[in-house]
């Protein structure tokens, strides 16, 4: 499987192989107690999961059937230590979005979004919201071993497939917080998952990381909200080890939308993203609806690294004009943007997209354009250099606003009209650009994300955020509407047709032997044979069906 492939090659990267005997392990909502987890007949149910998963070894695969789970009390009282799956030095990997169906130990390979969704659900009070007598965090991913014992023989995992919601944490310090924690495990690898309803008045509401390097793919951060930093991510030091493992997180093909700082008399520092360490990655990515409260919906602190590539971040709205919406700075960061739009708030021109603030050194040296971008209103008076030499730095891109010149400053509404998020056929929904603009060739960009930024993981940045190939010259943003789709070129078969018959099933006009099912990139996601094909399991959009050598495409 590809997850298997993943963990592989991450594993080589890091000097350690994972084990070439991991066991399987299954999980079901209805699951009595004391089965053994070892089939999906006998399966863990989540208290069960919970209580053995110390005695799982690393590198083991725990597989969830859809459904709601809710968790049990772990505690006879307090909230303050309630934790979820906890995975401490022996990190195993959890996958969610199975039918609950399947027997024996198999495992079929899941197109996410399922039509069975996993569902951890952190409520244990039962009043539909995240608050006081929640689960604290619904995953903890945690080494305690000695540092020179972690760089030898560093931990890694991958989660994949749930919907993670209700996590709630109502102190002001801990390390146990955020629906997902991760604390000093060298690389987490978190794909195809959703993590909406989550709150936290310290930081970190949706996902907290601490010395840990981290990898979003395909995740979705809605609708969580905070009264202190980084509601859907959140980035901070990890005391001495700092030396040796700074954070860091990539954040691919992404969403953070609706996100909300509700902190008032408190610093928010980063509705959406706080960097008080290490390093962010963010490529083909979304970030928009973020409501503020203080410093943006990037926050970053002194010494810490933003990259951003063929990303969309607007229209987030800021409490504090001076502090800005998209993106605000203390001290001396490192920014580097290409490819991407960076506008501020609608209805406040006066609110600017980036602000650079306590600098002691000239904006150059701590945001570089490298060219293509559409910018938004900044805001660098704190700086020793002031606006000409910013508009030079940026003389490559697209569309420059004049400083100080908030007619002409490019506007959310100006650059994607009013019409909001839209579903265009990839895990996450995007936002449209009235025109769009192509500043590069796909073969002067590709490679550069890892090239040129150091990236610490292999990304695809020729794609857009439906992780569709772009064409040969590439779109200003996440969102690329003439990105190859894999079918363009195909000749379709009129000796064959489709009917559809509901529930995502469609009918072929004869049976056939053999039957694929490709998406808009040409991978294949399923083979079988008959005159049925199940596109149920699969998103909206366009398809290429191959029946005994005839080829036909399905819009669903």
């Amino acid at each position: 499987m590809k997850h298997r492939n993943l963990l592989l090659a991450a594993a080589m990267m890091f000097g350690a192989i994972a084990p070439a005997t991991a066991a399987k392990w299954f999980v079901k909502v209805d699951a009595p107690d004391g089965n053994d987890g070892k089939t999906w007949e006998t399966a863990f149910n989540l208290a069960d999961c919970i209580s053995k998963i110390s005695e799982m070894n690393t590198g083991d695969d725990v597989y969830f059937a859809g459904g709601e789970y809710f968790y049990p009390q772990l505690q006879a009282s307090g909230n303050a230590m309630v934790t979820g799956i906890k995975m401490q030095n022996k990190p195993v990997n959890l996958h969610g979005g199975f039918p609950a169906d399947l027997s024996g130990t198999a495992v079929p390979e899941l197109s996410y979004p399922t039509d069975t969704p996993t569902i951890l659900n952190g409520d244990r009070n039962g009043n539909g919201k995240a608050d006081e007598g929640d689960m604290r965090n619904l995953i903890f991913v945690q080494t305690t071993k000695a540092e020179t014992a972690l760089l030898q023989n560093p931990q890694q995992c991958l989660i994949e497939g749930f919907t993670l919601k209700n996590a709630y944490y109502a102190g002001t310090k801990g390390t146990e917080l955020g629906a997902i924690n991760v604390d000093m495990t060298h690389i987490v690898t978190i794909r195809n998952c959703v993590f909406t309803g989550n709150k936290c008045e310290n930081a970190g509401a949706a996902f907290s990381n601490s010395g840990s390097q981290t990898h979003f793919i395909d995740c979705i951060f809605e609708d969580n909200e905070g009264q202190s930093a980084g509601i859907a991510i959140n980035q901070s030091k990890r005391g001495d080890a700092e030396k040796h493992f700074k954070p860091s997180a990539i954040v691919e093909r992404c969403l953070i939308s609706g996100n909300r700082g509700i902190g008032e008399g408190k610093v928010a520092g980063g509705s959406a993203i706080r960097l008080n360490s290490g390093s962010v990655y963010i490529i083909n990515s979304t970030i928009t609806g973020i409501k503020g409260y203080k410093q943006a919906s990037i926050h970053m602190n002194d010494g810490t690294q933003l990259y951003i590539a063929s990303s969309t971040i607007a229209d987030n709205e800021e409490t504090f004009p001076s502090t800005g919406s998209a993106i605000y700075s203390t001290g001396t960061p490192k920014i580097r943007i290409i490819n991407s739009y960076i506008l501020g708030m609608e209805n406040d021109e006066s609110v600017p997209a980036i602000c650079l603030s306590e600098m002691t050194t000239k904006v150059s040296s701590v945001l570089t354009s490298d060219g293509g971008n559409v910018l938004g209103k900044c805001d660098f008076t704190s700086a020793e250099e002031g606006g000409e030499a910013f508009e030079n730095n940026f003389a490559s891109d697209v569309v420059i606003a004049g400083y100080d010149d908030y007619k002409d400053a490019n506007t959310p509404f100006s650059v994607f009209g009013r019409t909001g998020l839209q579903d265009k056929g990839g895990f996450s929904k995007v936002l449209v650009p009235n025109t769009f603009v192509r500043p590069y060739n796909k073969s002067d960009f590709a490679g550069l994300f890892k090239s040129e930024y150091k990236c610490p993981v292999d990304v695809n940045d020729i794609v857009d955020q439906r992780n569709v190939e772009r064409p040969a010259v590439i779109a200003v943003g996440a969102y690329d509407e003439s990105a190859v789709t894999g079918i363009d070129a195909v000749k379709t078969d009129s000796s064959i047709s489709v009917s559809f018959i509901g529930n995502g099933l469609y009918r072929l006009s004869e049976a056939a032997d053999n039957i694929t099912v490709s998406d808009l990139s040409g991978r294949i996601l399923s083979s079988t044979y008959g005159e049925i094909v199940n596109l149920g399991a699969y998103p909206a959009g366009v398809y290429i069906i191959v029946a005994d050598g005839a080829v036909c495409k399905v819009v669903r």
